[in-house]
């Protein structure tokens, strides 16, 4: 059935979106089981008069008591992730507080209409079409609880998780009900509609959904959650339950009913959110696990390069000292070879001829010269 109802929705999104909308792996629903109750006005007699399926029946249905007919569980906060898809699903608890038989037979009225979602927003949400209807339709089985799955696209809202970040989503829903015509007194009530005789009513609100960038948040549900239970059950350990109304040391069987009713649904749910907690603190401890061997095989990473620069460094200072003692070295060879060749020719003998007149005289000496009087030939 609510297959049927998402993919109905494919023709209301935007043309570039996927028609495919993904749950989102994080929910936190509000503490408390809160349910969004639409009132309807007057006494209960008043209700009675121009609505037939109403019934005052505090012990079996003690949101009808509160004069409601359909009841919202909206989320608190949602994780936003469009890595996979393009549009995720707002969950939307809607409760029905009267028999499916009734909910089927009211002129397909009694419904609740879901307006486009804008984000951080204070601009009317009522202007366009409804994106989703849940109404006599859609009560087709035993369960008086249905979850749909409310788009929100990545076009309207971007997809940055900076931009996301302290973020909400506002949410316009409009609950219609019937009236018979012949009910209504002229200056008393306004029809919003007429369809067959039957003057329709509106009543118009908005829920905020906040935005999350990670679910490490679900590890701390399920100890709200049991703190909600004990909460309601020590409200129910109080003081007596009285039907029909609260005395002065009795408590309204309306509210133990509320609570009771709550205190189960909890529990059931408790299983549920302890698992997801479970997982999220798994994955949490697998995340920092792994960041922290990043880190430590990033700085080992970083020290061996460092080693290595230093070693590189030294070795590079090593070759270019021992580069300059071979150079130094080379050259004081060379200097004492010069000098040695130097002193060596300066000491060695040479034999010079030298003439006077008739006279030759050969002379063996170091740096031989002629005698005065004598020319070297």
């Amino acid at each position: 059935m609510l297959m049927a109802m998402i993919v109905c929705l494919t023709g209301l999104m935007p043309n570039s979106q996927s028609a495919e909308i993904s749950k989102p792996e994080f929910v936190e629903w509000n503490p408390g089981f809160f349910w969004l109750a639409f009132g309807l006005s007057g006494t209960h007699s008043e209700i009675q008069s121009y609505l037939p399926w109403y019934q005052y029946d505090p012990e079996n249905a003690p949101f009808i008591s509160s004069q409601v007919a359909l009841s919202l569980r909206p989320p608190k906060s949602i994780l936003l992730d469009f890595t996979k898809n393009d549009c995720i699903g707002i969950p939307i608890q809607v409760r029905r507080e009267v028999t499916q038989e009734i909910a089927m037979n009211t002129l397909k009225a009694l419904t609740i209409e879901f307006y486009p979602i804008t984000i951080n927003s204070k601009l009317q949400m009522f202007d366009s079409q409804p994106i989703f209807t849940v109404g006599p339709n859609n009560w087709t089985d035993a369960s008086n609880v249905i979850e749909i799955q409310i788009p929100v696209c990545k076009e309207i809202v971007g997809a940055s998780k900076k931009f996301l970040e302290d973020s909400y989503l506002n949410l316009g829903y409009v609950f219609k009900y019937t009236r018979d015509l012949s009910t209504l007194q002229a200056g008393i009530s306004k029809c919003d509609q007429v369809i067959d005789d039957k003057c329709i009513i509106s009543t118009r609100a908005a829920g905020r959904v906040a935005v999350v960038t990670n679910n490490y948040q679900s590890i701390e549900q399920p100890a709200l959650y049991s703190l909600e239970i004990k909460k309601l059950q020590d409200f129910l350990d109080s003081k007596p339950c009285f039907p029909g109304g609260v005395g002065n040391q009795l408590l309204s069987n309306v509210y133990c009913a509320n609570a009771s009713q709550n205190i189960e649904i909890l529990k059931r749910e408790l299983p549920l959110i302890t698992a997801a907690a479970e997982k999220a603190a798994a994955d949490k401890a697998a995340a920092e696990l792994k960041a922290k061997q990043e880190a430590e095989a990033k700085a080992a990473a970083e020290l061996k390069a460092k080693q290595k620069a230093e070693a590189k460094a030294a070795a590079e200072l090593k070759a270019k000292q021992e580069a300059e003692a071979k150079a130094a070295a080379e050259l004081k060879a060379k200097q004492e070879a010069e000098a040695k060749a130097k002193a060596g020719a300066a000491k060695k003998k040479s034999t010079i001829t030298c003439i006077k007149g008739k006279t030759v005289k050969k002379l063996t000496a170091v740096n031989p010269k002629c005698p005065s009087g004598y020319k070297k030939k």
